[in-house]
């Protein structure tokens, strides 16, 4: 097999570059520059798929870190389920109250205003 060409190890090693700098976005939580790392990752991955690479090392080391963010932005959409999840449950609490009757059915009643309510201690 001949060796890498010089352009090939750069694109390499600037691809491997640009996922250091995607994990650094998501952990910051700068998900609207992610956009644009996704472009120049996709051009980059397009290229260096082109030349054949055949660094082994390189290129193992690059999936793992492709690897590690794909980790990383489904731990974000996780949490951000559960987020919305819990959020929507809040909601639903404030808006309504929900008690057993005699029977020990479940009722749920809608509250016009929260701020209706008197507390007492």
């Amino acid at each position: 097999m001949p060796p890498m060409s010089v352009e090939s190890r750069n694109k390499l090693h600037e691809l491997y570059a640009l996922l250091e700098e995607e994990r650094e976005l998501i952990l910051a939580g700068r998900f609207s520059d992610l956009t644009k790392t996704a472009m120049c990752k996709e051009k980059l991955v397009q290229e260096v798929a082109s030349k054949n690479p055949n660094d082994d090392a390189i290129l193992h080391r690059i999936s793992k870190r492709l690897e590690r963010n794909r980790a990383l932005l489904t731990s974000v959409v996780d949490g951000l389920r559960a987020a919305s999840s819990r959020l929507g449950m809040l909601r639903q609490t404030r808006d309504s109250l929900g008690f057993y009757d005699r029977e020990g059915r479940k009722e749920n009643r809608t509250i016009q205003s929260a701020k209706a309510l008197e507390r007492r201690a």
